[in-house]
């Protein structure tokens, strides 16, 4: 269990903590002079982003999310995921509705109508609304649906005004989408020139030596060509906000004498698990792990256990023993032989207020039954009819794929009235039970040999820190960071102390990942807290199980890099632009023809077919620059040394294969049509119109 995160770990500091805190907030009314932070969360060409307004929208993002995953609550990490998409798509409306409503693109009312209800439905209404064992789309179902939405109450009347509005946002893009691609147009002569390019070829023959052929010691460059690279290219070094910490951790761990504390505990609640009279009652006081009435077989319990349990009487006990860092008790239960695989058909039969009952169920839980109850009598003397009558009546979803045959299913995997009573009774017997879902008429339809099955109570005890352990462990971290106030005194306390230093580069301002920190955005946010500076040591930070001290080490701003960050790359194209130089004045000084020159270099001639429209020079590499250059050489000449990407190149252009006539250029021009629009439907308008927009994000004040 998370032990950092309870109060009780600074109870001889809360008072005054939270003394400091309300009168700080008391007294704030009085000193402030304005609002405590801006309420703008970001900015997208003069367009303001709302806290309020993200909020509404993140809100409604993670209730769609809970419904689509089926769960009660997401984890932080899956929150955080949907606060980045909810921005993503706030900034998409924004950017592209400018667009739409530049070029008055809209759906109108009619226009709507007919893709929910008309002969050609939006490809959302079909998805929606084709049966699954057909195929086939049913517009009657769309209809029905429509008729009935005022009954369904107003959380299914919100589903579909943004159904409606999801296929609105869809089709409007689709307008946006085709006035793009069918404004792409080549000309006749572009397109000759396109076939030509694809289709001319050259044979030659070549040599070439590779740049790492050569050694870095035999070039060099001045630190002035480095300043004159950097100030001429610097459009290439962009750079988004980022900064670099060092951190250590203190882990929050259970000292020896938790450890003897909680080995007398578990000693003593042993002795009381032995003859408690209400034990579910007990385990649910006392383990970390509620009361589990799951039926095992041989095999199935933790190793201690299994062999005890399954051959012991009820009442039996284990003693405590540890496992995976805690203490494990058990007590037996009942035993009982079960099948381990039963197989049934059901109808279902909701009601309101059902879990999971359909809005569109308005029956009472009164009405339920009598149906149920009807449905039982005429089942039960004729079970075959089950199958036949469940497509028309059940409120099971997968009725529509099975009829209401559910195949075979493990002991234990369906809801617990419904798995006994198909455990209880008898192959072919039809059975009525009531479960959270409704009234289900079952009828029996095999069931496996029954085994042996035990039901164990167990107890178990994690041996956590207690208040003493995690109030050490603080005050070494809170020591650790007032003490070391810079770099130099971080580095070499935690040498000292035999801490490891861990790094976090280039950690920019949204980032949710950093090694070994489950929930690292309050580090982050410090990082590049302008408060903050460039070596400073952070306070301590509680991470659930652990305490983490920071240093921050660099913060990079917005813009273009420095040269000193991009000094390597620069070196190294510069170390690769001189051993070009290099090459191409010793090709100069070669004599004799191409093969002469290859055996003075100790290479081969590789005689190449390459097509105008490449960019790979086989065995060389991209080259695409090469490849130009042949097709401008005088035929059976040897060229001058060219220099390439990879190295540098003699060549003899030996014959050039001119494309044939042709009056054809569609399948030419089909491809790069597929390429362009490949790339609209991929979302490159907007990629594009988003770096040219003008965006502020403060993202970072609030999360």
């Amino acid at each position: 269990m998370a032990v950092i995160g309870n109060i009780r770990k600074h109870s001889g500091l809360i008072v005054i903590v939270v003394g400091i805190a309300l009168a700080a907030f008391v007294l704030g009314d009085f000193v402030k002079s304005g609002p405590s932070r801006s309420n703008v969360m970001g900015e997208v060409n003069g367009e303001e982003i709302t806290y309020q307004e993200f909020s509404r929208e993140l809100e409604e993002n993670i209730q769609i999310e809970k419904q689509n995953k089926q769960k009660e609550s997401l984890t932080a990490k899956e929150e955080y995921g949907i606060r980045h998409r909810t921005w993503d798509q706030m900034l998409y409306e924004i950017i592209m509705g400018e667009e739409f409503d530049k070029l008055g693109l809209d759906v109108s009312a009619e226009e709507l109508f007919e893709l929910v209800q008309g002969q050609n439905p939006h490809q959302f209404i079909l998805q929606s609304f084709t049966d699954p064992n057909t195929g086939q789309f049913n517009r009657q179902r769309v209809l029905q649906y429509l008729q009935n939405l005022n009954q369904m109450g107003p959380e299914a009347m919100n589903r579909w005004i943004n159904f409606e509005q999801a296929i609105k946002k869809d089709q409007i893009q689709e307008k946006y989408n085709a006035l793009v691609s069918k404004g792409y147009y080549i000309p006749e002569a572009f397109k000759e020139k396109l076939y030509k390019q694809q289709e001319t070829e050259a044979i030659i023959r070549l040599i070439g030596k590779r740049f790492f052929d050569v050694s870095d010691s035999l070039v060099s460059f001045t630190e002035q060509e480095v300043k004159e690279y950097y100030e001429e290219n610097k459009y290439k070094y962009e750079q988004d906000a980022s900064v670099d910490f060092d951190y250590v951790v203190f882990e929050v761990l259970p000292s020896e004498t938790d450890h003897q504390n909680v080995k007398q505990e578990v000693a003593e609640l042993y002795e009381e698990l032995k003859v408690t009279d209400n034990v579910p009652m007990f385990v649910n006081a006392v383990s970390d792990k509620r009361y589990d009435s799951t039926w095992y077989k041989e095999g199935e319990l933790p190793v201690m256990m299994d062999s005890i349990m399954m051959n012991a009487e009820i009442g039996t006990t284990v003693e405590p023993y540890m496992q995976d860092g805690a203490y494990q008790m058990g007590r037996l239960m009942d035993i009982e032989y079960r099948p381990d695989s039963m197989a049934a058909s059901h109808i279902l039969i909701a009601y309101q207020g059902a879990f999971r009952a359909p809005q569109e169920i308005t029956r009472s839980r009164d009405e339920a039954q009598r149906l149920a109850d009807s449905l039982f009598n005429v089942i039960q003397s004729n079970p075959a009819k089950l199958e036949q009558i469940a497509p028309e009546v059940s409120d099971d979803p997968s009725v529509k794929q099975n009829d209401g045959n559910l195949g075979m299913f493990a002991d234990q995997t369906m809801v617990s009235a419904f798995n006994e009573a198909v455990v209880d009774g008898r192959v072919g017997e039809v059975k009525l039970v009531e479960t959270p879902f409704g009234f289900h008429v079952i009828h029996i339809l095999d069931k496996q040999e029954p085994v042996k099955k035990v039901r164990v109570a167990i107890v178990e005890r994690t041996i956590d820190p207690s208040n003493k352990t995690v109030q050490k462990i603080y005050t070494e971290a809170s020591a650790f960071a007032g003490e070391n106030t810079d770099i130099a005194d971080f580095e070499e306390a935690a040498a000292e102390e035999g801490m490891t230093i861990r790094s976090a580069p280039s950690i920019a301002k949204m980032t949710n990942n950093v090694p070994g920190v489950e929930h690292p955005r309050p580090i982050i946010r410090w990082a590049f807290d302008e408060k903050v500076n460039v070596g400073e040591v952070s306070p301590v930070f509680d991470m659930n199980d652990r305490y983490i001290v920071a240093v921050l080490k660099e913060r990079r701003k917005e813009g273009v890099k420095s040269l000193e960050d991009v000094r390597d790359m620069i070196e190294g194209f510069l170390i690769r632009e001189k051993k070009g130089e290099y090459l191409k004045e010793q090709m100069e000084q070669l004599e004799g023809n191409i093969y002469q020159m290859a055996n003075d270099l100790g290479v081969e001639v590789d005689t190449l077919t390459v097509a105008f429209g490449s960019a790979n020079l086989s065995g060389y590499g991209r080259e695409a620059g090469v490849i130009g250059k042949i097709f401008t050489l005088e035929p059976g000449i040897l060229s001058d040394p060219i220099v390439g990407n990879s190295g540098v190149y003699r060549v003899v252009l030996d014959e050039v294969l001119e494309a044939p006539g042709t009056e054809n250029y569609d399948p030419y021009i089909r491809q790069v049509l597929v390429n362009f629009i490949r790339r609209i439907d991929n979302n490159s308008v907007y990629r594009a119109l988003e770096e040219e927009a003008n965006i502020t994000d403060n993202r970072i004040t609030y999360y």
